[in-house]
């Protein structure tokens, strides 16, 4: 028996159904892709730009860890998640070290937790030794750039002063969500101590301030920290942070957050001015040691001490005592007589000056000279009667000194060899004198300023071999400055307004740099030595 085949349900009925069945697929469809998304709790895929909040803002909370992707140039993208802080892998752990001591050091190394991963910390390391050739000369400085970093990545109390807002679809892989914007709160100290280790840092290439390239000219912290979070797509060119990162104000903080600051028991920023980081006088002037003394108006203070002239007493003590102990060694060790003779020629000295001063007295009229000359006659004639008569005494001949016995003794034995045997003196003194100039068939002429002031094997010289190891030979800078002016033709003047001067970084004038640079590398100077380029 055949039965009748039912008959199809009206529209009104299937239709309804028909769209309850697919609405239940797309929601199963949904939380399933919510379980086994690789993206993080609470956002949809591909949300891109979508809106995200940090809700959990404890201690020991993270914002952002690890990294979910990169851009479409290549630059890793941090992933918003807020989960506890983790424990370091090995690999985070060295990283950690190598990269972010002060940090490992202050989290109690590995027993502290933290919010990011060793491809964090790499790309900390690799990105912060961009800022080497402006730093170099202040390790504090370079010490703090790099700890701000490790701080805001890293901390395992990321997110009681971090927050994201924003969030996008990365690029490789393909529609990840990761953060497209964030908020950080920072303690005015802590910025404050920042920007001071850093503001009078030179480039000494350069010979300017070095935060007019690591800090856009920044004159104070909240300038830099804006700065260095601008996203790299308002830029031009484009290069600096691949998300946007803003640095708020700490008045501005929610009840629930607290702004970044140091509260450790030792600071973990360094001072520029002291410590083991400390940085030289000319990048940090308000270091110790290198304040000038307060002027005092030119009164000073009152010295009390006891000068003879010049000098302190007790330096003219020493001076005198020095010259009466060499008096006396040279009495003790001179020969016999030359005592005496030094005495007869120092009185003989003393009276030829007493004698020339009486020659050289103003003259005297004749009426004041009668009596002089008449009691003069007199007494001599008192001196004549009361000598006794008889012939003169002889004239006392000179005697020479021992030491003028012998030198007369050796010049003349001398003096009577050369004339016996000139041609045997002349030869022996042609050897000795050819001898003598052997060592000038060593000789080299060093032409090296550098190798002629500084003792090769010197701490100098080892320092300087190290610092070409490193970065390549010093070389004298010279500048060449490039500028622009408005033309009626110009190709960009469409693309300008009347107040404002042409780009300089155009592609002609790029293309023209390189010129020069490459007619500067083929210039070829010829040495006597060796042909030098």
């Amino acid at each position: 028996m055949r039965h009748p085949s039912p008959s199809p349900l009206p529209g009104s009925v299937w239709k309804p159904l028909l769209l309850l069945y697919l609405s239940a697929f797309c929601w199963a469809s949904i939380e399933a892709a919510k379980v086994i998304s690789p993206s993080v709790q609470g956002v949809p895929i591909g949300s891109g730009n979508g809106t995200w909040r940090t809700k959990v803002h404890k201690p020991g909370y993270c914002a952002m860890m690890s990294s979910c992707g990169k851009r479409s140039d290549g630059d890793s993208l941090n992933c918003p998640a807020n989960k506890p802080a983790l424990a370091p892998e090995p690999d985070l752990a060295a990283a950690l070290q190598a990269t972010c001591p002060t940090l490992w050091q202050s989290q109690g190394g590995e027993e502290g937790s933290y919010c990011c991963s060793a491809d964090q910390v790499a790309d900390i390391g690799s990105s912060t030794q961009r800022v080497v050739p402006f730093v170099i000369g202040c390790p504090a400085c370079y010490h703090n750039f790099v700890h701000l970093w490790c701080v805001l990545a890293c901390s395992p109390d990321q997110a009681t002063f971090t927050d994201v807002v924003a969030v996008q679809p990365t690029a490789q892989p393909a529609n990840v969500t990761a953060v497209a914007e964030v908020n950080y709160w920072v303690d005015p100290a802590f910025g404050e101590a920042f920007y001071n280790s850093c503001k009078d840092v030179k480039f000494g290439a350069a010979n300017v301030p070095a935060m007019a390239f690591i800090g856009g000219g920044a004159t104070n912290y909240q300038q830099w920290f804006d700065f260095l979070g601008l996203v790299k797509d308002k830029r031009f060119p484009p290069i600096g942070s691949p998300f946007q990162q803003n640095f708020l104000p700490a008045n501005t903080t929610p009840a629930d957050m607290s702004p970044l600051a140091d509260t450790k028991p030792s600071p973990s920023l360094a001072p520029c001015g002291s410590g083991a980081l400390r940085c030289s006088c000319a990048d940090c002037p308000d270091g110790t040691g290198c304040l000038p003394p307060p002027d005092d108006g030119g009164k000073g203070k009152a010295d009390h001490t006891c000068h003879v002239g010049a000098i302190t007493c007790w330096d003219f003590f020493l001076i005198w005592m020095w010259i009466a102990c060499q008096t006396a060694l040279a009495i003790w060790f001179s020969p016999p007589g030359t005592v005496a003779f030094m005495a007869r020629t120092v009185w003989h000295w003393m009276r030829r000056a007493m004698r020339l001063q009486v020659d050289e007295a103003p003259s005297m009229s004749e009426e004041a000279q009668a009596p002089l000359l008449a009691q003069t006659k007199s007494d001599a004639a008192s001196f004549s009667s009361w000598r006794a008569p008889g012939p003169a005494a002889p004239a006392k001949p000179h005697k020479p000194t021992w030491l003028e016995r012998r030198l007369r003794k050796a010049f003349f034995v001398l003096g009577r060899f050369c004339a016996i045997y000139p041609l045997r003196v002349i030869g022996v003194a042609t050897v000795l004198l050819g001898l003598s100039c052997i060592g000038l068939v060593w000789l080299r002429i060093e032409t090296d300023p550098q190798a002629l002031w500084v003792r090769p094997g010197s701490r100098a010289a080892q320092e300087r071999a190290s610092y070409e190891a490193s970065f390549g030979p010093f070389y004298r800078i010279e500048q060449l400055l490039i500028s622009t002016k408005p033309q009626s033709g110009d190709e960009l003047s469409q693309h300008l307004s009347k107040e404002h001067q042409p780009p300089i970084l155009t592609p002609k004038n790029i293309e023209l740099l390189f010129d020069i640079h490459e007619a500067i590398d083929n210039l070829t100077g010829v040495c006597t030595i060796r042909k030098v380029t």
